[in-house]
């Protein structure tokens, strides 16, 4: 399982501030939030598929759970949560 979650995380990239700011091709300065942006569904699919192979490979358990987050974010009673606390 260790291998697993090592090779998820060498995968997801490394998420620290690089030490030079980085250009893009018109020569403006790009933030970590627009490189996740521009990151494709085919590199999202990609690193899971890998992820997946590799689970079926060491013949461990893999739990994956696909959420639409705007449906959940606004299917919410915003009253809830504040009266369970």
């Amino acid at each position: 399982m260790r291998q697993l979650y090592d090779t998820t995380k060498k995968l997801s990239g490394s998420r620290r501030k690089p030490e030079r700011p980085v250009k893009s091709k018109e020569g403006k300065v790009i933030t970590n939030i627009e490189e996740q942006r521009n990151r494709s569904y085919t590199d999202q699919i990609a690193t899971l598929r890998i992820i997946v192979g590799q689970s079926i490979e060491w013949n461990s358990s893999l739990y994956i759970n696909f959420i639409d987050h705007e449906k959940a974010f606004y299917s919410v009673d915003r009253t809830t949560p504040w009266k369970l606390l």
